[in-house]
């Protein structure tokens, strides 16, 4: 076999190789990658901070920061955890849903009020993660 054949030999012995490593590796590699899964985003692309059946939150309360509508302070317990909120003079309902990533009927109920009971909502705390 000649010197030019030989190389050529080793080159495609080499590509064959090369190709089905690489589809060997990335058939393992989906086989273990788990299916990607839905989650509900807020109007942030926040994932949503939900509650399950015993009213405990899906995840903690991370403050998206103050805006038009939520400029009032977030109140935390003593672990530094988001609890509630400061409503302030000229904050709507959906403004801070929004900063907290949480449906704003979620809110309503949670601090015992019906969405068609206050077109405003009322100045002082209001509770976000369930108080139990």
């Amino acid at each position: 076999m000649n010197h030019i054949a030989k190389i050529a030999t080793v080159a495609l012995m080499a590509l064959a190789l090369a190709g089905c490593t690489a589809t060997v590796a990335q058939t393992e590699e989906t086989a273990t990658s788990p299916a990607p899964t839905a989650q509900a985003v807020g109007t942030d692309g926040c994932k949503l901070v939900t509650t399950d059946k015993e009213g405990r939150l899906s995840s903690p309360i991370l403050d998206g920061g103050e805006r038009a509508g939520a400029s009032g302070p977030a109140i935390l317990d003593a672990d530094g955890n988001i609890t509630g909120y400061q409503v302030v003079t000229g904050d709507a309902i959906s403004a801070i849903a929004d900063r907290f990533c949480m449906e704003p009927k979620k809110i309503f109920y949670r601090n015992g009020w019906r969405p068609t009971e206050y077109p405003t909502i009322p100045i002082g705390a209001m509770l976000l993660a369930p108080s139990f």
